[in-house]
């Protein structure tokens, strides 16, 4: 897992040295409470500097419920749940992926507060 030290110094980096305002955090740790140290932080963060923080809500799915992880718990972050269209156009067959962290948060809150596609992502790549 990444220190929340780590975080703060990649973000102060971007922060001083860029224009960015919007951050994607495609990495977290399961917890065991509600509000954990690194979800704190990224919540002052946001607040101090005005950004927008979008997190992974995890890969721990198959533990069920309250398996979201810790940066995707901030209470003013985005957590995006793995969303799987399943290689198809329709949408009936559309789901989370069961590898997706999944909500409520352990003291109940909503998250992840929505989803993405995540699974079988075609993009550019320079494997051909």
């Amino acid at each position: 897992s990444i220190s929340g030290i780590d975080v703060l110094r990649a973000i102060e980096w971007a922060i001083d040295n860029t224009t960015a305002k919007i951050f994607n955090m495609s990495f977290g740790a399961e917890v065991e409470e509600d509000d954990p140290a690194l979800a704190r932080l990224i919540d002052e963060i946001i607040d101090v500097h005005g950004l927008t923080v979008v997190a992974a809500a995890g890969n721990e799915g198959e533990k069920g419920e309250k398996s979201v992880g810790d940066t995707g718990l901030a209470f003013n972050g985005i957590s995006v749940a793995n969303w799987d269209t399943r290689g198809t156009f329709s949408k009936q067959d559309d789901r989370v992926h069961p590898s997706s962290s999944q909500g409520p948060s352990i003291a109940g809150r909503f998250k992840p507060d929505m989803a993405a596609p995540g699974t079988q992502i075609l993009s550019a790549s320079n494997q051909g």
